[in-house]
């Protein structure tokens, strides 16, 4: 049976490989899905030998491929039982399998046991076996991937300096990689080792000729990176240049949802409003004609329009169209939606300036509150600024000791090393003259407050860290 069985699988796969040249990157017809079918049960007829685990592992490749991962980590699975129990097998074969399989988990987004997998991996090869080094590196990124994703950044950070290290550059993969190593490295605020990351992805899509996607994609990064330092004149170029490689899809790719925002922030930061306006008419051109599923994204998208016509002066009109545009967010997202909340901020600051004291706090308050169940190391600005609001508004009602209270539990929820830093100058600044007057008004001694050295200790280093990069350029 076993010659026979091999001259069926070589017909199937010619048949196969036929059926997908004629439908790209498209799922399989029913008829190609028949010869990986049939292929799988003829192998699970013949013996169990070396010559039967790479066709089998190649069953497993073909269902993943095709999005059928179930049935991919099925094979991939009975063929690691198989070679564990064979010592012979335990090299390169073992290797490439549990990658395979760590990868299927990875797409299947089971999480713990893709790193479980990816770890075994590592272990199987060792730091002996140089003739491995770029599956082993490959095996290394996919497992920096899966711990980012499980929260866990500073043991996918290690993963992801070592794979980098090693691995051939090779497609869209190799991009994504140097981003998430610069997303790291950019809650750290280790500004240069960011820009650094961003920049050997660029070279490498221009060197490699990758998708104008992808290059926009580390474009929009790169943005946010100038974005970050305050650095706006240098941010607008690049989400600019973004804009230009993707076109109308620049408005409607949800993977490239940052590259308005931050445009239009760093525009209104630059008081060019009536540029910022004119990006914002555009877009909402296109998002228009999208349909109703695009609802939540033409939201946010007037929300921003709203933020340009506060900063002119307009704030009846921006008030109104917020409070449309927080409605439709939570209606399509639910009440914890970031984007509402940010809008909620916004109709805050609008509340204040218009002494509405009482609507301002309610708004702080939710701000607070959503800040808080969603607060992450990396960047708890939103937290910071919703605080600073709330203290604005209890203090303007006398309420000095929970204006204070606020204030001093947004900011034992950061931590100083890496949060705080990454929170703009301006907002820490707010946070000191704020704790300064409260403690002055109740007559408490400024020294001995910890909250308020843990503020001014962070102002300090971040000033500190602006110059160093100042001088670097």
């Amino acid at each position: 049976m076993f010659p026979e069985a091999i001259a069926v699988l070589t017909i199937l796969d010619e048949k196969r490989l036929s059926a997908q040249k004629t439908q790209g990157s498209r799922p399989l017809s029913c008829y190609s899905k028949a010869c990986l079918d049939l292929r799988e049960t003829i192998l699970s007829t013949m013996p169990v030998t070396i010559n039967t685990v790479p066709l089998l592992q190649e069953v497993g490749l073909s269902y993943d491929r095709q999005r059928y991962f179930d049935r991919a980590a099925k094979i991939l699975q009975e063929v690691c039982l198989l070679e564990r129990r064979y010592p012979q097998w335990h090299g390169f074969s073992l290797l490439m399998t549990l990658h395979m399989l760590q990868t299927v988990y990875l797409e299947q987004e089971k999480l713990d046991k893709s790193a479980a997998v990816g770890k075994e991996a590592l272990a199987v090869v060792g730091d002996e076996r140089a003739d491995f080094k770029q599956l082993k590196a490959l095996t290394e990124l996919r497992l920096a991937e899966t711990l980012l994703k499980l929260g866990k950044p500073a043991e996918a950070q290690r993963y992801y300096e070592q794979g980098l290290a090693v691995i051939k550059p090779d497609g869209d993969f190799f991009v994504w990689c140097n981003i998430n190593l610069g997303s790291i490295y950019c809650s750290q605020a280790r500004w240069s080792d960011v820009e650094r990351q961003l920049k050997t992805g660029l070279d490498f899509c221009d060197r490699a000729n990758l998708s104008n996607r992808m290059k926009a994609i580390t474009l929009i990064n790169m943005g946010w990176l100038f974005h970050h330092q305050r650095q706006y004149a240098l941010a607008v170029p690049r989400f600019k240049w973004a804009i230009r490689l993707m076109g109308d899809s620049a408005y409607t790719d949800l993977s490239t949802t940052g590259l308005l925002d931050g445009l239009i922030d760093s525009l209104r930061h630059l008081h060019k409003y009536d540029e910022a306006n004119d990006y914002v008419r555009q877009a909402l051109a296109v998002q228009d004609k999208a349909g109703k599923s695009f609802r939540s994204e033409v939201a946010w998208t007037r929300m921003m329009l709203a933020m340009i016509l506060s900063d002119k002066g307009n704030r009846s009109d921006a008030q109104s169209i917020i409070e449309d545009s927080i409605e439709v967010r939570k209606k399509c997202n639910g009440a914890d939606d970031m984007r509402a909340a940010t809008g909620t901020l916004h109709l805050g600051l609008i509340y204040l300036q218009d002494k509405k004291i009482q609507q301002a706090e309610s708004c702080f308050t939710e701000c607070v509150d959503i800040a808080s169940r969603h607060i992450t190391n990396n960047n708890p600005t939103f937290l910071m600024d919703a605080s600073n609001g709330l203290a604005a508004a209890l203090t303007c009602q006398h309420k000095f000791g929970q204006a204070q209270s606020a204030l001093e539990r947004s900011l034992s929820a950061c931590s100083e090393d890496c949060a705080l830093v990454n929170v703009p100058l301006t907002t820490l600044q707010d946070t000191a003259d704020h704790l300064l007057n409260l403690y002055k008004l109740q007559k408490k001694d400024v020294a001995s407050q910890a909250p308020y050295r843990k503020v001014l200790s962070s102002i300090d280093r971040r000033r500190k860290m602006d110059r160093a990069k100042s001088i670097s350029r």
